[in-house]
């Protein structure tokens, strides 16, 4: 399955420095490789709220947060005026790179969240990727048990979500000792992975999401 990477910084911003109102095109940004329960979520969803927001920080998150209400309200894309999103989010707008606006973009451009298209056109994910593991081990102890409680929860529903996460933290630790995809996905075949499962797997430790989770 071919996987979404997300580009991060692929088109830098260029904030507008007098203070008017800077209006970007928002368009959905749709990724088959987060259609599973436990592969991705829902922005607004409690997960997000729970976990993600510690990482991210309050403005970003609300920020993801209300481009999936209005993507939800308009799929086919829309006009953002961004001035105006910040005074709906209780910011205020000057309109340089200073703005806690921008700042909060650009905490979604570094977790690949959103990405530049264009630079003026922003595509934002309509469902957001569970929390890497060097992302979760920043969280609060508590929040590290109930996370660990609630994939548990999950993967007990999903059997097939568990095989598949499974598959995934194995590539991405051989991925992370230079194990190219072809050979990471004839390893998982040789663990009992089946082969759509590896061969994603494989694919996805490769991507941006891996490179992303390396960086951190």
């Amino acid at each position: 399955m071919a996987i979404d990477q997300p580009r991060t910084g692929a088109a830098p911003i260029e904030p507008v420095v007098d203070g008017r109102s800077r209006t970007v095109w928002v368009q959905a940004w749709e990724d088959p490789a987060l259609r599973g329960p436990l592969c991705g979520v829902d922005p607004r969803s409690r997960y997000v709220e729970r976990f993600w927001l510690p990482v991210l920080g309050p403005t970003a998150t609300w920020l993801i947060r209300r481009f999936a209400d209005l993507l939800e309200a308009d799929p086919g894309g829309l006009d953002l005026d961004m001035a105006e999103m910040a005074t709906c989010l209780g910011l205020v707008w000057t309109g340089n790179d200073r703005c806690p606006l921008w700042r909060g973009l650009r905490r979604c451009l570094h977790f690949g969240l959103v990405r530049w298209s264009d630079p003026e056109v922003l595509a934002v994910r309509t469902r957001m990727p569970m929390l890497w593991r060097r992302l979760v081990i920043r969280l609060p102890f508590t929040l590290q048990i109930e996370h660990r409680d609630w994939l548990a929860e999950m993967a007990a529903a999903d059997p097939s979500s568990r095989r598949r996460r499974h598959a995934k933290l194995v590539a991405l630790d051989l991925c992370e000792l230079g194990v190219d995809a072809a050979a990471i996905e004839r390893h998982l075949i040789r663990r009992g992975s089946h082969p759509a499962i590896a061969f994603e797997a494989a694919r996805w430790a490769w991507s941006s999401e891996g490179e992303i989770l390396q960086s951190d």
